[in-house]
């Protein structure tokens, strides 16, 4: 299973609830710290995310992020 970037976000913590509305409406994703997190400028939930789900999810992933505002 390919999994797609679908969206990044300013801290874990955001793309985790973000993850977590995708689980609620049965869309199973992947939370992986970005770029400046992963440089290991910042640690814990501080620091950018990315929100990833898989290629066939993606259209049905990013409505249903867009529908809860996220």
């Amino acid at each position: 299973m390919k999994l797609i970037k679908i969206k990044n976000f300013g801290s874990i913590a955001e793309a985790e609830l973000a993850r977590n509305f995708l689980k609620e409406n049965g869309i199973e994703s992947v939370v992986r710290r970005g770029d400046l997190a992963a440089a290991g400028e910042f640690t814990g939930a501080i620091g950018d995310a990315d929100l990833l789900v898989s290629e066939e999810n993606i259209k049905k992933a990013e409505e249903i992020l867009k529908n809860g505002e996220y």
